[in-house]
């Protein structure tokens, strides 16, 4: 999980689908991680200790990001500075970033105030404007966002980062892009078209992804494909202006 945060993890993904699931909780174990902001201090972190492929069904499977990033101690914050980012995505940061964060967090953050969850989000998606994230990096924290704050009872903040994701996935899909991101960028759009009323914008992106499903793929993409053809009859059933995963059948 390292230098990476939420993508799809096609390699991962596919390899995990490819056996079968185990019945077992997830869990985390602590240790410390170096502070990127404040030289000589450590930031105590979660790591994940044990997952398997059933993380991939759970319901932030709609927005395509998955475990751990979907839990709170999926977020990595640094009490002394205030930085924070999503497990594994401490490295990567040059000096100009380290010092327009350390500014930033200078007047957002007071060092040692009590920090809940939200907070943690507004924190983390303040660092990560001034890292200048690519367009993928930027959509996976948009949609990891927007599940966490559904997660909290705030639909109006998932709605709007889920709002920004999809305008920046239909901008993607004009351009090329690696076989299964673009699956994922169709299917993720499908379903935010969906839950914002766009019927039949949904439609035309599942037409398409419809059609990407029923040509031949490489041996490296089958099982995403495979598991995308198990969700698409789900897009049908999200309730506009809800939450985003549908209710069971």
């Amino acid at each position: 999980m390292q230098n990476r945060i939420v993508s799809l993890a096609a390699a991962c993904l596919i390899a995990t689908l490819a056996g079968p699931a185990p019945v077992s909780a997830t869990s985390w174990a602590r240790s410390t991680i170096a502070d990127p902001i404040v030289e000589d201090a450590e930031c105590l972190i979660s790591r994940p200790a044990s997952y398997g492929s059933y993380v991939y069904g759970y319901p932030s499977k709609y927005d395509q990001v998955f475990w751990p990033v979907t839990e709170e101690s999926g977020i990595w914050f640094c009490q002394k500075s205030g930085f924070t980012a999503f497990l594994g995505d401490f490295d990567g940061i040059d000096d100009a970033q380290r010092t327009a964060i350390a500014a930033y967090l200078a007047s957002a953050y007071r060092a040692g105030e009590a920090v809940q969850r939200k907070r943690k989000l507004e924190l983390l998606e303040g660092c990560y404007a001034l890292r200048a994230p690519s367009t993928e990096k930027k959509l996976q924290m948009l949609r990891a966002l927007a599940y966490q704050y559904e997660e909290l009872g705030d639909q109006a903040a998932a709605d709007s980062r889920r709002r920004s994701a999809l305008a920046l996935m239909l901008t993607a899909l004009d351009t090329e892009l690696e076989p299964a991101k673009r699956l994922e960028y169709l299917f993720v759009a499908a379903a935010y078209q969906r839950e914002f009323g766009q019927t039949q914008a949904s439609d035309a992106s599942l037409e398409r992804l419809g059609k990407l499903l029923k040509a031949s793929h490489t041996e490296d993409v089958a099982n995403y494909v495979k598991y995308l053809r198990e969700l698409i009859a789900d897009i049908a059933r999200i309730e506009p202006g809800g939450k985003l995963a549908p209710e069971k059948s």
